[in-house]
C-alpha cells in the first residue's frame, strides 16, 4: 500500500471517529465551547476582537441570538455528571436576529474562528453548531492523516508509530470533534514532531520538499491557534534539534530550496507575536491570588489531575474514563520509556528527561506569570502539544537504538494497536453513555429522560468501534507502505563503471584494464549479452556487473 493511499484512507477513518464524538457530545457540553462559539461568530463578521467587559479577557459582540443561547445549555450538565443531556433547554424564538453575547475568548488569535465561523454566516440553528464542529473534525482529521503519510514515509518506521499511536490519546480525539481551536493545535503539534524528527533523523533529499511543506503548515496552525503557540513552537524546535544530529538540521537550512518554507513560517510566527502583544495591551483587572510559593506549590500539587487529563477528561473536565482505562494506556507508555532508557543512547534519553520536566514545568510558569490577571485557570490539555513529543520521541530513539531491532513479528505494535483501540472505543462509548442516561444510569435502557443525540447510540458505538478496527489495520500496515512516487537512488559501484547493454566489453576496472587478469576483470565474449557473460563466470572471480537500464544504474 502506497503512502498516498494510506493518507486518503486515514483521512476518511479519522473524519468518522472524530466526526461520531462531536455527534455524540450534547451542544456546548465541552469547555469553553459556548465562549469558542461566540468568537467564531464573531470573528466572520470582522468583529475580531470583541469589546472587553469586566476581567480575564472576557469580552462582548453581536452575534445571532443562536449563540447567546448557547451559554445556557451547558450550566444544567456541566460538572453534574449523574444528569442526562435531557436537562439542555435547547432553543428557541429568533435565533437569527444580532444580539450582544459574551466570549471569555475575546483575545484569542483570529485564525481558526475565521474558518470555524463559516457555518454561521448560513441560516442559523442547531445544524450550524454541528457543522462548525465537523469542519474542525475535518481540519483534525486531515492533520492527523498528513502524520500517518509522513511516518509511511519514514525508514524503518516500527518504533516511531508505536509513539504516535500512544500519542493520539483520547484526549486528542474528543478536543478534535468540538468547537475549540485546542484540538487543532494538539494535533499540528503531532504532525510538526513525526515531521521534524522526520528531517532531522531520517534524512532523505527527494522527500525534503513535502516535509518542510507539511512542517510549514504544522508550525502556522501551531502558533496561531494559542496565545503559548510561539513559546511551544520554540520549545519543539530545540527539543527536536537537539535530539538529532546537529549536521542533517544545518544542511536543511542551508539549503535554498529550504528558505520558501522557513520564510512562510517566520512571518506567521511574528504575526502571531504580534497578536498577542496587541491583544495584552487591553486590561482586564487582577485577582487575589497567593504569593509565588503559593503558586508553585498549588500548581505542583494539580501535576497528576493535568497528567489524566491528558490522557482523557471531558466535557467540562466532568466525565473521565474508566480507572483501568489509564492504567492501560500509562503501563503501554511506561514499557516504551523503559525500553528506551534501557537501550537508547546517552543523549536520547537526557533529552527526554529534559521535554518531560519541561511538559510538568509548563504550568507552574504560566501561573507565575498570568495567574493574578485570570487565576488558576491551566488544563492538562494546554500542554498536550508539548507532551506528544515523549512517547513520538522515544519511538525515533528506540529506532535509532545501536544493537535493538525493530520488532519485525509487530507483536509490540499489534499490543499497542489492540490497547490503544480498546481504550478509545471505551472512552467513546463511556462519554455517550454519561450524556445518554447520566453516569450512574442504566447501560442498555433508554427512557423519556434520556438524551438522544442526532443518530442512534447504539449506532453510533457500532460505527466508532468498526472505523476503530479498520484505522487499527492502516496503522499496522504504515511500516510496510512506501512512496510509490519517489524514486531511491541506489548506492554507486564504486568497482565498475556503467556500460550501456549490447556492449560487448562488460566491465573495466579502475586501472582500465580489461581481460582474465585481476580480481574486477571479466572477459569480453563477442555475440553474449552482458548477462550472460557475467553468467559464466566463475561467482568467486567476478565481481557485481553493472549495467544501465532504464530509471538508471541498477546492480545485476
Amino acid at each position: 500500500m502506497t503512502a498516498r493511499r494510506l493518507f486518503w484512507l486515514s483521512l476518511g477513518g479519522f473524519f468518522m471517529i472524530i466526526g461520531g464524538w462531536a455527534l455524540a457530545t450534547p451542544l456546548m457540553a465541552a469547555t469553553d465551547e459556548p465562549a469558542h462559539a461566540v468568537k467564531a461568530a464573531a470573528v466572520v463578521r470582522l468583529d475580531i476582537m470583541p469589546d472587553p467587559v469586566g476581567r480575564n479577557g472576557l469580552g462582548t459582540a453581536m452575534v445571532p441570538a443562536l449563540f447567546a443561547q448557547a451559554a445556557l445549555q451547558y450550566p444544567c450538565v456541566a460538572f453534574h455528571p449523574n444528569e442526562s443531556a435531557q436537562c439542555q433547554p435547547g432553543f428557541s424564538g429568533d435565533v437569527q436576529s444580532l444580539v450582544p453575547a459574551v466570549t471569555s475568548v475575546s483575545q484569542a488569535n483570529p485564525l481558526y474562528y475565521a474558518v470555524a465561523g463559516i457555518p454561521t454566516l448560513l441560516p442559523v440553528g442547531t445544524a450550524t453548531l454541528y457543522l462548525m464542529r465537523l469542519i474542525t473534525a475535518l481540519a483534525v482529521a486531515a492533520l492527523a492523516a498528513l502524520t500517518v503519510r509522513t511516518l509511511a514515509e519514514t525508514t524503518d518506521a516500527r518504533w516511531p508509530v508505536v509513539g504516535a499511536v500512544l500519542a493520539m490519546t483520547p484526549m486528542a480525539v474528543f478536543l478534535g470533534s468540538t468547537i475549540n481551536p485546542l484540538g487543532v493545535e494538539v494535533m499540528a503539534a503531532a504532525l510538526l514532531w513525526v515531521t521534524l524528527l522526520a528531517l532531522v533523523r531520517d534524512p532523505h533529499p527527494d522527500l525534503n520538499s513535502r516535509r518542510l511543506l507539511r512542517f510549514t503548515i504544522a508550525t502556522v496552525l501551531l502558533v496561531n491557534t494559542d496565545g503559548l503557540g510561539p513559546l511551544l513552537l520554540l520549545m519543539i524546535l530545540g527539543t527536536a534539534l537537539l535530539a538529532g544530529p546537529g549536521r542533517q538540521a544545518v544542511m536543511v537550512l542551508t539549503d535554498r530550496r529550504s528558505w520558501p518554507y522557513l520564510v512562510v513560517c517566520a512571518a506567521a510566527s511574528l504575526l502571531a507575536v504580534a497578536w498577542i502583544l496587541l491583544s495584552s495591551t487591553r486590561s482586564y483587572g487582577s485577582l487575589d491570588v497567593p504569593p509565588t510559593t503559593g503558586v508553585l506549590t498549588t500548581t505542583l500539587g494539580l501535576t497528576s489531575r493535568y497528567l489524566t487529563s491528558m490522557l482523557g477528561v471531558f466535557g467540562w473536565q466532568d466525565t473521565e474514563m474508566p480507572g483501568w482505562s489509564y492504567l492501560a494506556l500509562a503501563a503501554v507508555v511506561g514499557t516504551l520509556l523503559m525500553v528506551m532508557f534501557a537501550v537508547a543512547k546517552v543523549r536520547d534519553r537526557l533529552v527526554i528527561v529534559l521535554l518531560g520536566g519541561m511538559v510538568v514545568a509548563l504550568p507552574v510558569a504560566v501561573h507565575a506569570v498570568q495567574a493574578a490577571r485570570e487565576g488558576f485557570f491551566w488544563q492538562g490539555a494546554f500542554a498536550l502539544p508539548l507532551a506528544v513529543g515523549v512517547p513520538v520521541l522515544a519511538g525515533f530513539a528506540l529506532r535509532d537504538s545501536p544493537g535493538l531491532l525493530a520488532p519485525t513479528d509487530r507483536n509490540l505494535l499489534r499490543l499497542t494497536l489492540l490497547v490503544v483501540a480498546g481504550v478509545q472505543f471505551v472512552a467513546f462509548a463511556s462519554n455517550l453513555h454519561r450524556y445518554v442516561n447520566g453516569a450512574s444510569g442504566a447501560w442498555r435502557e433508554l427512557s423519556r429522560f434520556s438524551w438522544l443525540p442526532p443518530l442512534h447510540p447504539y449506532l453510533l458505538v457500532a460505527v466508532v468501534g468498526a472505523v476503530w478496527l479498520a484505522v487499527g489495520a492502516l496503522w499496522l500496515r504504515v511500516p510496510d507502505a512506501r512512496a510509490a512516487d519517489v524514486w531511491v537512488r541506489p548506492e554507486p559501484d564504486t568497482d565498475a563503471v556503467a556500460i550501456p547493454l549490447g556492449m560487448e566489453a562488460v566491465q573495466v576496472d579502475l586501472k582500465g584494464e580489461s581481460g582474465v587478469e585481476g580480481d574486477g576483470a571479466v572477459v569480453d565474449e563477442p555475440g553474449l549479452a552482458p548477462a550472460e557473460v557475467a553468467a559464466d563466470q566463475d561467482s568467486s572471480a567476478v565481481s557485481p556487473t553493472t549495467t544501465t537500464v532504464a530509471g538508471g544504474p541498477t546492480k545485476i
